[in-house]
């Protein structure tokens, strides 16, 4: 029993506890969001909405506390308050300039002028972690953008689709349906239209749609970055009340109609900074980085425990996604809600999936799945279907929704397996690192990387990668001139023990070289804002889900 520990998740931030005997207490932690406008040359005409992050550094009732909204290459002598200030141009700026943006917003009456060495810029900026947020207001939009590739399409029909699941609408806040059906100028019947992202470059995956062909809002997590697409107009419905009644946008906000900026745009815009600050897979984003640009604030401690749920190394580590922990102990696949007291499913009662709560436990297990037999730790994917949850299961992969629904619209505590596929690899036995553990998945641009299976090729045991597309449904990707077919890399030599899961980015020279120039940033802990996943104890069995004092609704 010495390698089995309890699993703790959650926490509370020693911040709130103001009443301490000896008086202790700790200041809000301050994080600098860098935001701008992107222009595509310094005489374009076509940007607006320049006044969106002001807005929401200026909306204190609404804003998480601590967001701080600023241009770090802001024009000299501007204000927050001036349209210029928050105007990027890309053009001008290098690379290590546009990485000190977390978000840049392309708000534009036309999207044509984007030309191949902006596209570039941009798909480097995201690919390295930040998010790239487009929106478009009116109907019979023309134009196309080539980073993502898109074009808007004149459809201003009911919104018919939500993908309630997504992080964009549970996140800070939950937006209902309802919500989401009036979000934006399109929502108001001002404008507005519908997105045409046929292109797959990238694949971008539906939030809210007319039809499943027919997008208004669509996302996707490139490289370590995100993309968010709308035709919904939120961006133009945060900025009215700050421009003009002809829509033009003066040199300087009307301030004094902050109060009138529209509550549930905001909201919208604050669920997106936070998803822009959560990780999604292991070592927190595609690209291992392991590391987040945030700040250290107040300590922090447990907020509650699963005493009854035990864990291995074999088991790999848990994943956080959308406030939701997702982890393998023994043969099973669990979800806990990170916010216990929240109603994830929308039918009045905090305790979703599994009862526990409600019978007097402090955590909410949400769904638990029998896998059967050994796994390999969990990765959450968005795939254009919906958040899924992958792992590998003996020689099978197969993916589970992250959070599935019933007929009812309740979350089912057995949860739901969407699709399963075996290792094309011919008498395939189950694939184990050194230490026992069968490697995650890798995600790259809308497909999985799976670890090598041990086989028979000819005399000698060989082993090599193979992909899954995470198309619908998910199949196995064919190469030619390989033997077998399925197989990247192929060995026919004796294999011996494998050491390492397999890993994409970086080769080991690289990243060697990288860890020399940034020591001080590999210090840093993986989590979203406000939170942090802590490993202790021997064979990092011990888990803390910890958070400091959080402006999440459902906290309070």
């Amino acid at each position: 029993m010495k390698w089995m520990k309890w699993i703790l998740v959650g926490a509370i931030s020693l911040a709130a506890l103001h009443a301490l005997a000896d008086g202790r207490g700790y200041e809000p932690r301050t994080v600098t969001v860098n935001a701008g406008v992107v222009v595509f040359n310094p005489n374009d005409n076509f940007v607006r909405d320049v006044y969106t992050f002001y807005a929401m550094d200026r909306r204190t009732d609404l804003k998480p506390l601590g967001l701080v909204f600023r241009n770090p290459y802001a024009p000299a002598g501007t204000t927050r308050n001036q349209a210029n200030y928050w105007l990027v141009d890309v053009g001008r700026l290098n690379d290590a300039q546009l990485a000190r943006y977390q978000i840049l917003l392309i708000s534009r009456t036309n999207w044509g002028g984007m030309t191949a060495e902006i596209r570039e810029k941009l798909r480097r900026f995201v690919d390295g972690g930040g998010v790239l947020w487009i929106d478009y207001p009116q109907q019979g939009a023309s134009g196309t953008l080539w980073f993502p590739e898109v074009a808007p399409v004149a459809n201003t029909a009911p919104i018919n689709i939500v993908n309630l699941n997504h992080p964009l609408l549970r996140g800070y806040y939950t937006l209902t349906p309802g919500e989401v059906a009036s979000l934006g100028l399109r929502g108001r019947g001002f404008g507005g239209g519908a997105l045409d992202i046929s292109a797959n470059r990238p694949v971008l995956q539906i939030v809210t749609a007319v039809n499943p062909s027919t997008p208004v809002i669509a996302a996707a997590t490139y490289g370590s970055g995100r993309i968010v697409v709308s035709a919904a107009g939120i961006a133009a419905a945060i900025n009215t009340p700050l421009v003009r009644s002809n829509g033009s946008v003066p040199d300087q906000a009307r301030e004094y109609r902050m109060e009138a900026v529209p509550d549930l745009e905001l909201k919208f815009a604050y669920n997106l900074i936070r998803w822009a600050g959560a990780g999604s897979s292991d070592a927190f984003n595609a690209r291992r980085a392991n590391a987040v640009s945030d700040q250290y604030g107040a300590p922090l401690a447990v907020r509650w425990r699963d005493r009854n749920t035990n864990y291995t190394l074999a088991n790999g580590t848990p994943v956080v996604y959308g406030g939701l922990v997702f982890l393998v102990s023994g043969n099973r696949l669990m979800c806990y809600d990170a916010v216990p007291k929240r109603d994830l499913d929308g039918d009045g009662r905090t305790d979703d999936g599994i009862l526990d709560l409600e019978q007097g436990e402090t955590f909410d297990k949400v769904w638990e799945v029998n896998l059967g037999g050994q796994a390999s730790p969990p990765v959450v994917v968005e795939t254009v279907r919906g958040l899924q949850v992958i792992v590998v299961v003996g020689t099978e992969v197969r993916g589970y929704w992250a959070l599935p629904r019933d007929a009812q619209g309740r979350i089912p505590p057995g949860g739901q397996l969407v699709w399963s596929l075996a290792s094309p690899a011919p008498a395939a036995s189950m694939p184990t690192t050194a230490d026992g553990q069968i490697p995650a998945p890798i995600v790259i641009d809308n497909t999985l990387l799976l670890v090598p299976s041990y086989h028979q090729a000819g005399s000698q045991n060989s082993a090599g990668f193979y992909a899954v597309l995470l198309s619908n449904p998910p199949q196995i990707i064919a190469s030619q001139g390989v033997f077998p077919a399925e197989w990247f890399q192929p060995r026919t030599s004796n294999v011996g023990n494998w050491l390492l899961p397999a890993c994409g980015g970086l080769c080991a020279e690289l990243r060697a070289r990288w860890r020399q120039r940034h020591r001080g940033l590999l210090r840093r802990t993986t989590r979203s804002r406000g939170h942090r996943l802590h490993t202790t104890g021997r064979g990092a069995g011990v888990l803390d889900w910890r958070e400091r004092r959080s402006t999440d609704p459902c906290h309070q």
